[in-house]
């Protein structure tokens, strides 16, 4: 089955006049420069906001927001006290779980946690007498899991929660980093168009358009909310 999705223009411009351009020249400095340096950076982080939990209001799907992609809870919480081995169990179901229910048809190969279950993960030992810690256990014993990486994307925290995410719930995404896993779809990167003068102001607008996150074989990637530890 064929499906559409909507590809959306993400504007802003900045405005200097002659005489900021003349004052900035004066102390070496290049204005116009570092005002597109802002914009760039800003448009940026809008973009990196659209791609994690995208725009349902204009049509662009996100990494957690996306439609059909699976969500599993975590049963076991990730705090100081949880048994380590329940623990490992739970991610080995959580990122085995595309594997094993669809005949081997989906596999993820990369697995991504909030910043405060990661340090978790990578601190806490599995027992007294060894060094060896649930990340390292778990990274031995998993048969598909070649990556780790970090976001703090993943992080739900109270001042400034995730859209959708339980409250009190850290996200884990596991996936698979090709075109058939997730692919973040920008037909036009950051561009500005000729400056326009307007008497004493010169105006330049900048545009990116983006088209969302397509997952073409969203099998490949799950979602687990879990509980994470208190670390502060």
């Amino acid at each position: 089955k064929e499906e559409t999705f909507n590809v959306r223009h993400y504007v802003t411009s900045w405005i200097c006049d002659i005489f900021e351009i003349a004052s900035s020249g004066f102390a070496n400095v290049d204005k116009q420069a570092e005002l597109l340096r802002v914009a760039r950076d800003i448009m940026d982080d809008f973009l990196n906001w659209q791609t994690w939990y995208g725009d349902d209001e204009n049509g662009l799907p996100g990494v957690l927001n996306y439609p059909w992609i699976r969500k599993k809870v975590v049963a076991t919480p990730f705090v100081e006290g949880s048994d380590p081995n329940d623990v490992i169990r739970e991610l080995h179901r959580l990122v085995d779980f595309p594997y094993l229910s669809q005949r081997q048809s989906f596999k993820p190969t990369v697995i991504v946690f909030s910043p405060r279950v990661h340090s978790y993960l990578k601190q806490t030992r599995i027992g007294p007498d060894t060094d060896k810690t649930i990340l390292a256990q778990f990274m031995d014993t998993n048969a598909h899991i070649e990556r780790v990486e970090e976001a703090h994307e993943l992080q739900n925290d109270p001042d400034d929660p995730i859209p959708g995410v339980p409250p009190g719930q850290d996200v884990i995404l596991a996936y698979r980093p090709d075109r058939l896993g997730i692919s973040n779809v920008i037909p036009q990167p950051f561009t500005t168009l000729p400056m326009q003068e307007m008497g004493f102001e010169l105006t330049t607008y900048a545009y990116m358009s983006h088209g969302g996150v397509i997952m073409r074989e969203v099998g490949n990637n799950i979602i687990g909310f879990v509980t994470p530890p208190d670390l502060f």
